[in-house]
C-alpha cells in the first residue's frame, strides 16, 4: 500500500502519467569506429508497419575535424553491405577537412519496423554526377493554381530553361543524385520556388516551396489559391489558401517525402564534433513527451504564436522541446513530430525575400530599415498589415530550424536559417544595432533577446556553404558583433 501511494506521488511530482513512468525511449546504440577509416556510425531505421523497397535518403552530418581530409569520398555499410553513397560538402574547417555535408545513401530494403546498424567510412569513388539534363526527359511535373491565383506551370521547362540560362542552383551533385534550384515568378510577392532531385535509378522527388515573401517590391500582400503539385503520377491539392505576406509552405513528392526511413545520428559523436551542446544521453525520453501532428500548409503547429508571451513554453529555450526530444532519444515518431514544426516555421513573418539578389534582405542593401511600423524605412508592405497569425519579437524567438538543418540537411531548412536571421535583424531597432552593422549584441536590447538574436545569426554563418555571398555575409556580420562585443565589454 505504501509503495503505490509513492509511485502515485512520485507520478504527480514528476507531472506524468502513473502509467508511463516505466516508458521510457533510450537513444539507440551505434557502431563505434573500428580501423582507421571509419568514421561514424549510423543506423537506418524503417518506422513503418510495411516493408520498404530500397530507396534514396538524404542526411546532414558533422564531422570531427580532420576526420575526413578535403577530397575525401566515403562510404557507407550498411547492415553489413556497402551501399552506394555520395558525399556534397558544404562547410569545411580550416585544415581543409569536412566540417558538414549531405550525405546521400541507396537504402537497402528494409522489413517493417526494422533498424540497421551502419557505418560511414573513408573510401570508395566519388563516381560520375547524375545529369540532371539529361535525366529530365523523363520527368514530368507541373504546379496548377485556381482561385484567386490561377495559372499552370510545367515544372521541366523552367527548370531546363534556368539550366540552359545558367540561373539554376544545385544542392546536391554526384553520383546518386543532383537537386537543381528554380525559382518561378507567380503573381505580386509571391512565387515558388523549386528544388528537383534526379536520382540515379531514375526516380525524382519535387521539394515545392510557395513563398508569399518578397519584400520592398511596388506590390505585395495576401493571395488566394489553391495549389495542385504533380510529378511523375504523384499529386497533392492543397486546402484553399489565404496566404499571408512574408510566410511559405512547403510540399514534397517523391523520394523520402513520407520519412518512412529515419536516419538516427549519434548524437555522442556530434557533442565531441561541437555542433551541439553536451546533453546526458542516459536518462532517456518518457513516451509521453513524443507528440504527433499533421501538417497543415500555413498552419501554427506547436508555435506560441503570440511570441512575446513569457512562462514555460516548449518553444523558447536553447532550443525546442521538440528538437530536443528529437535529438537525445532520435525515436521516429519525435523526428516526424519535430520535422513538421520545422516545416511550421515558413509560417513566421519574418521571411524578407529579395528578389533582385535571390536571397533574403541584407543589411548591405537596407542599413536603416526596420520592420516596426515606426521605421523610417520600413518595410514597403508592412508586417503589421500582413494579416498573419504571428506576432514576432527577438526576446522570445524560438530556434526553428538549426537541429532539422543538422540532422537532415535540405535546402529548405537552410532557407528557414537565412530568413530568421535575416528577419530577427530587421526586428531590431536599426539605431542599436548601428545600422549595417547588424549589432544584436548591443547595451540597448533585452539580454534574452540579444541572445536569441546573436544564435541565430551564428547559426546561419556557420550553415551556408563555403564560397557562397551569403556565407560571406554572415560572417562579416558575426565579426562586428564579437568585435564590438569584446571592445566594450571586456576589461582591458
Amino acid at each position: 500500500m505504501r509503495i503505490s501511494r509513492l509511485l502515485v506521488f512520485l507520478a504527480t511530482f514528476l507531472s506524468v502519467p502513473f502509467f508511463t513512468l516505466a516508458s521510457v525511449i533510450y537513444i539507440p546504440a551505434f557502431l563505434q569506429p573500428s580501423v582507421s577509416s571509419d568514421i561514424v556510425g549510423f543506423n537506418v531505421q524503417n518506422s513503418t508497419a510495411g516493408a520498404l523497397p530500397s530507396r534514396y535518403v538524404s542526411f546532414g552530418q558533422a564531422f570531427v575535424k580532420g576526420k575526413v581530409p578535403a577530397g575525401s569520398s566515403v562510404v557507407a555499410t550498411v547492415g553489413g553491405t556497402q551501399v552506394p553513397t555520395q558525399i556534397d560538402v558544404k562547410t569545411s574547417f580550416a585544415d581543409g577537412s569536412v566540417d558538414f555535408a549531405v550525405i546521400t545513401i541507396k537504402a537497402p530494403a528494409l522489413s517493417a519496423n526494422s533498424t540497421q546498424t551502419a557505418m560511414l567510412s573513408l573510401g570508395g569513388s566519388a563516381g560520375t554526377p547524375v545529369n540532371i539534363t539529361n535525366a529530365l526527359s523523363s520527368y514530368t511535373g507541373s504546379i496548377v493554381f485556381t482561385g484567386g491565383v490561377t495559372g499552370t506551370y510545367n515544372l521541366k521547362t523552367l527548370l531546363q530553361t534556368a539550366i540552359s540560362q545558367g540561373k539554376a542552383t544545385y544542392w546536391l551533385q554526384g553520383q546518386n543524385a543532383t537537386q537543381a534550384r528554380v525559382d518561378i515568378p507567380i503573381a505580386s510577392s509571391f512565387h515558388v520556388i523549386a528544388d528537383i532531385t534526379a536520382f540515379s535509378d531514375g526516380t525524382f522527388a519535387t521539394d515545392a516551396q510557395f513563398d508569399n515573401d518578397y519584400a520592398m517590391q511596388a506590390t505585395g500582400g495576401t493571395v488566394s489559391y489553391t495549389a495542385t503539385l504533380s510529378q511523375n503520377g504523384l499529386t497533392y491539392t492543397s486546402p484553399s489558401l489565404t496566404h499571408t505576406q512574408y510566410s511559405q509552405w512547403r510540399k514534397v513528392l517523391g523520394g523520402n517525402a513520407d520519412d518512412a526511413i529515419n536516419i538516427q545520428h549519434d548524437i555522442a559523436y556530434l557533442e565531441k564534433q561541437g555542433a551541439i551542446a553536451n546533453y546526458d544521453l542516459t536518462t532517456g525520453i518518457n513516451s509521453g513527451a513524443i507528440y504527433t501532428d499533421t501538417y497543415v500548409p500555413l498552419g501554427v503547429g506547436t508555435f506560441t504564436t503570440y511570441m512575446p508571451m513569457t512562462g514555460d513554453r516548449p518553444d523558447i529555450g536553447l532550443m525546442t522541446e521538440w528538437n530536443a526530444t528529437w535529438l537525445v532519444s532520435q525515436n521516429a515518431d519525435a523526428q516526424k513530430f519535430a520535422r513538421i514544426q520545422a516545416d511550421v516555421a515558413g509560417s513566421i513573418p519574418w521571411h524578407f525575400f529579395d528578389p533582385q539578389t535571390k536571397d533574403y534582405l541584407s543589411l548591405d542593401n537596407y542599413p536603416t530599415l526596420w520592420s516596426d511600423d515606426r521605421g523610417s524605412p520600413n518595410l514597403t508592405q508592412s508586417v503589421s498589415n500582413a494579416g498573419s497569425a504571428f506576432a514576432v519579437d527577438t526576446a522570445h524567438a524560438p530556434d526553428t530550424s538549426f537541429i532539422p538543418y543538422l540532422l537532415m540537411g535540405t535546402h529548405w531548412d537552410l532557407d528557414q536559417l537565412n530568413a530568421q536571421a535575416s528577419g530577427i535583424e530587421f526586428i531590431n531597432w536599426n539605431v542599436p544595432r548601428q545600422n549595417g552593422l547588424g549589432l544584436a549584441l548591443n547595451d540597448y536590447d533585452q539580454s534574452r533577446g540579444q541572445g536569441w538574436s546573436f544564435r541565430s545569426i551564428d547559426e546561419a554563418a556557420w550553415a551556408n556553404p563555403d564560397g557562397t555571398a551569403t556565407k560571406t555575409y554572415w560572417k562579416k556580420i558575426v565579426d562586428n558583433n564579437l568585435k564590438n562585443y569584446i571592445n566594450n565589454n571586456i576589461p582591458v
